[in-house]
């Protein structure tokens, strides 16, 4: 007996929650407007998820900010500026615990780091 197996990738789908508020004129004229939950502070956000996901394929996958936008298309056809993703990446570097990454280096026995593709200014021709 033989088998054969045919994978695929299932659509992952763009959860997107829309809130929208009413403003109306009361009868004895006064204005009133809804309000938004407190965590909604501009027209457009996106998620940690996408956040985090950015951040990865930015910093681990080497995408540029553009190709990213173009995967998030593709993907999940959520349009994502280079702009946006740049502030993402910005944002997660700024969450990192630098002190305790720090410490954890420090305290190390054994530390690695990768130079590779690092040219020192002696290595460029004159």
């Amino acid at each position: 007996m033989t088998r054969d197996k045919f994978l695929n990738c299932l659509s992952h789908a763009t959860q997107v929650i829309e809130y929208r508020r009413i403003k109306r004129i009361c009868k004895c004229g006064k204005s009133v407007c809804g309000k938004f939950p407190e965590k909604v502070v501009a027209p457009v956000q996106y998620g940690m998820r996408v956040q985090a996901m950015v951040a990865l394929l930015s910093v681990h996958g080497c995408l540029s900010f553009g190709k990213i936008g173009q995967l998030f298309a593709d993907l999940y056809s959520c349009q994502l500026n280079t702009a946006t993703a740049q502030t993402m990446v910005q944002r997660s570097a700024e969450m990192m615990p630098m002190e305790v990454i720090k410490a954890e280096i420090i305290a190390s026995k054994t530390v690695n780091f990768d130079e590779t593709g690092i040219k020192v200014i002696s290595d460029f021709p004159r």
